[in-house]
């Protein structure tokens, strides 16, 4: 009897306790202001890259081209095939494949010049793995059955060479993608004291790279190398541009003989970037001499106010 008293007791309890039905729809439920989010939290906005980044993701992305190239029809380049009166490679797919090469350096050229050592040594491999391209594809069109041997050796030669090129571009692009902004900032925030300096370097050699890059090879019938001297002008261009900028007053002073070699260079390299591309060619001597005169004024002008020779 006194256990059915308890049990009536507990029911009557459960019968009087507020139900927990479900929630008013509608009604949120008050955060914290002080307890961040624990959901849906916004991602950071990732800062555009810097000139510097895309100048790197080039010089990759360049690399990663000329190493398809070389895997898909550099290495496939078999000379003998004009035995069989066969092309030594399927030229036309090629050139669909790799012709952007020639572009793409061309862009980075102009971006990339004259900012770091390490990346002037890239373009001017770059630019032989360019001018030797474009070669192998003329030489490779012109296929001749009346001089076998020398063509198979020629071809041949020229294809190892551009091979060894690709090899070394990846090597010299390790360095490059090491360098950092600041690196590649560097020549553009050389001291005004030390700018004519580093300049002078520039000026100094366009003298020899007209003589090693266009009247050597067309001394011994052979096609100048365009995109090298291209890499020569810009160069050229880049180092006028920093002595007119950041020179002090001293070193304004080589800048007239500076541009006036650099104009003589450049109307050189256009006679001989444009359709110039035969070694049976004449070599125009007011073109050379132009460049020689300019070149003696401005080594006068850095004797004289940098005791450079």
């Amino acid at each position: 009897m006194r256990a059915l008293i308890v049990l009536a007791a507990a029911c009557l309890a459960a019968a009087c306790r507020p139900s927990e039905g479900p929630r008013t729809p509608g009604k949120a439920v008050a955060m914290d202001p002080g307890v961040p989010p624990q959901g849906g939290e916004e991602t950071p906005v990732k800062p555009p890259p810097t000139p510097e980044a895309l100048l790197r993701d080039a010089v990759r992305d360049l690399v990663a081209l000329a190493e398809r190239c070389d895997q898909a029809h550099f290495a496939h380049v078999e000379p003998e095939r004009i035995k069989r009166w066969e092309l030594p490679v399927d030229v036309k797919a090629m050139e669909g494949e790799c012709d952007v090469i020639l572009s793409r350096f061309a862009d980075l050229l102009d971006r990339g010049v004259f900012r770091h050592p390490a990346l002037d040594r890239f373009l001017a491999r770059a630019a032989d793995v360019s001018d030797r391209y474009l070669l192998l594809c003329l030489r490779c069109k012109k296929v001749g059955v009346r001089d076998r041997l020398p063509y198979i050796r020629e071809v041949s030669a020229l294809r190892d060479a551009l091979r060894a090129d690709v090899a070394a571009l990846r090597d010299l692009a390790r360095e490059v993608l090491a360098l950092s902004d600041e690196d590649l900032k560097a020549v553009d925030r050389t001291p005004p004291g030390d700018v004519p300096q580093v300049a002078h370097e520039v000026f100094a050699s366009l003298r020899d790279d007209l003589r090693r890059l266009v009247e050597v090879p067309v001394r011994d019938e052979k096609p100048v190398a365009r995109y090298a001297l291209r890499v020569a002008d810009r160069r050229a261009d880049r180092a006028v541009t920093l002595l007119r900028s950041r020179a002090m007053v001293q070193g304004q002073a080589l800048l007239g003989p500076a541009e006036a070699l650099t104009r003589a260079f450049s109307a050189a390299v256009n006679f001989f970037t444009g359709d110039y591309f035969n070694a049976d060619e004449k070599l125009p001597p007011r073109v050379i001499r132009a460049v020689v005169d300019a070149d003696r004024k401005y080594r006068a002008a850095a004797r004289r106010f940098l005791n450079q020779r």
